[in-house]
């Protein structure tokens, strides 16, 4: 049975939020899951990328940066620790370019949840390791210049960091009131890691 990670209690004393979020839970994460989570790291590999049908789905995808829909879509991901704030709790920044679209985010770890920002959005997550060491991301909320989002009005965004052979496998669902917007899945390879 999957299990839900316990926040830690010391947000400021662990390396990643991951770590922070996680607590003794992040040793149980396959090692090639918890590489796709540390810091520094430079991954590339490839997703295939659909787009849902409905009518508003043009407009989430250009609201939250969504990639363009396409087949095995190059991907280059470079992942960093912001220390430009001691003393706080630790950001990781995050730089995706999926063909042709660029999502630059920071991560953290708030009221044990994992904050995910782009702009003046952000997606909250509680995360969870699964049997096989996948991490797995649920969402729990979305806020627009920090105010929540009734659930009614927002998108639910959910992934899932797989192991794979000689990486890990990324899969990510948008969706809003049951309809598809934008998934995304593939497999990455790290090029140069923490370790």
């Amino acid at each position: 049975m999957p299990k839900t990670a316990p926040a830690c209690d010391s947000e400021a004393t662990a390396h990643t939020p991951y770590q922070t979020l996680l607590g003794e839970w992040y040793a149980r994460l396959h090692p090639h899951v918890r590489v796709a989570h540390e810091a520094p790291l430079l991954a590339e590999g490839a997703v295939d990328v659909t787009h849902g049908a409905h009518p508003l789905t043009p407009l989430f995808i250009r609201a939250m940066n969504l990639p363009s829909a396409g087949t095995s879509k190059p991907v280059t991901l470079v992942v960093d620790i912001d220390s430009s704030t001691p003393g706080t709790a630790p950001t990781m920044t995050w730089m995706r370019q999926i063909g042709e679209t660029r999502l630059d985010t920071r991560q953290f770890a708030r009221q044990g949840h994992l904050v995910e920002e782009a702009g003046p959005g952000a997606v909250e997550f509680r995360l969870r390791v699964d049997e096989d060491g996948s991490l797995v991301y649920e969402n729990a909320r979305c806020r627009f210049l920090r105010i929540p989002v009734p659930d009614v009005l927002s998108p639910q965004v959910r992934a899932r960091v797989a192991p794979a052979s000689s990486g890990w496998r990324v899969s990510v669902v948008v969706e809003w009131r049951g309809h598809p917007i934008c998934t995304y899945g593939g497999l990455m390879q790290p090029v140069r890691t923490a370790t």
